[in-house]
């Protein structure tokens, strides 16, 4: 996460592992970002970007659409640290 001048994010990067072999990062998560200023709107779509981006697999320890929710939880919470680290204002939220 870069942020440039009046906290637009200049640079944004989100990459997805344990739904499919092998992890990838999420292009369409950073375009949802990149270019605009940190929101809490603004990560859940780009949560949600990345997770439809993928095709989760079922595997012994959960299945594809208990893996896309959990994934959509745990972007987001990783979006708002990186905001958070990157000297943003407080764009998520308190939510867990």
């Amino acid at each position: 996460m870069e942020l440039g001048r009046g906290g637009v994010c200049a640079s944004a990067r989100l990459a997805l592992g344990g739904l499919q072999l092998p992890p990838r990062v999420s292009q369409r998560a950073a375009e949802a970002l990149e270019g605009g200023t940190p929101s809490a709107e603004r990560i859940r779509e780009a949560a949600a970007a990345a997770v439809e981006e993928v095709k989760a697999v079922r595997d012994i320890r959960a299945g594809s659409e208990y893996k896309k929710r959990l994934a959509a939880v745990v972007a987001r919470r990783a979006l708002e640290k990186a905001f958070a680290a990157a000297g943003a204002p407080q764009a998520g939220g308190a939510r867990s």
